[in-house]
């Protein structure tokens, strides 16, 4: 529990991890398909451009939703390709990449949720 300081070593330790590339848990948010492949699509340069010592993929969605510090990052050229991506992506689901990448996060949330309540 956060709010008692129970698990907070260890959240950090997974978000090290996640931001260093070594990978966190098999845990997948299912975005749309549109998502997907523009992630995938947008990795690929990251990875050209930069290397991968850093999880290309969640860069990746950091820039289709014009996060600050990815920008800086990741530089110009980089972000005028998410830019195009992310337009194509907002244009076929009639949504902007904020809102799309929330109701992603929320909708899969809801699930653990109804899960663990199951389980309870």
């Amino acid at each position: 529990m956060a709010s008692r300081g129970e698990g907070v070593a260890e959240l950090q330790t997974e978000i090290h991890s996640g931001v260093l590339g070594i990978g966190i848990s098999g845990v997948h948010i299912p975005y749309p398909d549109s998502v997907d492949t523009a992630v995938a699509a947008l990795a690929e340069q990251i990875d050209e451009q930069l290397g991968s010592n850093i999880n290309n993929s969640w860069l990746a969605l950091k820039l289709l939703e014009e996060d600050e510090t990815a920008n800086k990052r990741c530089g110009q050229a980089l972000v005028e390709i998410a830019a195009s991506l992310r337009a194509a992506v907002e244009d076929e689901l009639h949504e902007e990449m904020d809102i799309i990448a929330a109701d992603a996060r929320y909708g899969f949330i809801a699930k653990v949720a109804e899960c663990c309540s199951a389980a309870a």
